[in-house]
């Protein structure tokens, strides 16, 4: 929904005042204070569509402007609207259901807010946006909190290293924090090939390594993806790793690797406590599979060599390693495995 006021740059006809909405007046006010709702394409009405500083109270006296203080019966017709933004808050016949976590409704100063906006405003305001008083410290401190560690997660995605620094000194930070997705800042810095801030949060004593996605993907299998060896190294020596996780589709750090032959990672892997050589994807693949169907030949001579490899494991598709090495004309790969004790064909119980 745009909540529509009229523009009071523009009195010549009082009488017919033009209106714009705050979605249009965003798109052409030249204005180089950032937004303080930055979501979805809101923007904070008094204090950029009316040019105001952002310490500053909006002027209710200004067309289409109501006082969200006055009772209903005195004109404020809107009180399901986010005072800062003007948008609807949860509730209000007109909200979009699907709003994101961060636009929950939260209420500050005895006022109901979108929790992102009044976020937003005490960044640089230690008083309420409406009355202008003092805010309670605790409260502050609490929407301070809750900025912050929101701001960790986009600030590690985009690769700032000062602005991540800042933000980990910040006591009492939540370095686990996550986005609607489930991504931590660890597992969007690994992803964007970050690997400055993600040797950062981890450092973090409270880091959670094994904290997954929606889709089960964790910060292990990240690094293995992308090739990171000092991060996989770094990650392999944090106690409690589960280096036999998998995602939704059941791929592990190592099938990973296998699969993007990213050798050195496939090697220190191999040598890490618990690791499961076998393990399969949904698919019934295994790494001896991956190495083997696309011609990873020092990566199957690693996985021969492995404590506990099955060299006839059958997938769902009745395909062995052996099988599969000869399909794509891999005959170094079919000599390796016939002298692991590979057979032609898989048998049958």
């Amino acid at each position: 929904m745009s909540r529509r006021l009229s523009n009071p740059s523009n009195p010549s006809n009082p009488s017919n005042p033009p209106s714009i909405s705050l979605h249009s007046l965003h798109q052409v006010l030249s204005v180089s204070a950032p937004c303080l709702c930055t979501l979805n394409g809101r923007m904070p009405a008094h204090s950029l569509a009316f040019g105001l500083p952002r310490d500053q109270p909006p002027d209710y006296t200004l067309p289409g402007m109501e006082d969200p203080t006055l009772p209903e019966n005195q004109g404020n017709k809107d009180i399901n609207l986010c005072p800062i933004c003007f948008e609807p808050l949860a509730g209000h016949p007109e909200a979009d259901p699907t709003l994101p976590k961060e636009l929950e409704v939260i209420t500050a100063s005895q006022r109901q807010y979108h929790r992102w906006c009044i976020a937003g405003w005490v960044v640089n305001n230690d008083t309420d946006p409406l009355t202008r008083k003092k805010m309670e410290p605790v409260e502050r401190d609490a929407l301070l909190k809750f900025r912050s560690t929101w701001s960790l997660v986009d600030t590690s995605r985009d690769g700032n290293i000062a602005r991540v620094n800042e933000l980990l000194a910040i006591p009492g930070i939540d370095v686990n924090s996550t986005n609607k997705f489930g991504q931590t800042a660890l597992m969007l810095a690994i992803d964007n090939g970050h690997n400055v801030i993600a040797r950062l949060l981890l450092a973090m004593p409270e880091i959670n390594v094994n904290q997954i996605d929606r889709y089960g993907g964790a910060s292990l299998m990240r690094a293995a993806f992308k090739g990171a060896y000092f991060i996989v190294q770094i990650l392999l020596a944090v106690q409690g790793i589960k280096v036999n996780q998998a995602e939704s589709e059941g791929y592990t750090a190592l099938l990973f690797a296998t699969a993007k032959k990213h050798t050195d990672i496939v090697q220190m892997l191999l040598k890490a406590e618990g690791i499961n050589v076998n393990q399969a994807n949904k698919y019934g693949k295994t790494a001896l599979l991956f190495a083997s169907a696309n011609g990873h030949t020092d990566i199957v001579k690693m996985l021969l060599k492995a404590k506990g490899i099955y060299v006839n494991h059958v997938d769902n598709f009745g395909k062995t390693a052996l099988m599969e090495a000869s399909r794509n004309g891999h005959a170094d790969i079919v000599d390796m495995l016939r002298s692991a004790g590979a057979y032609d064909q898989p048998k049958t119980a």
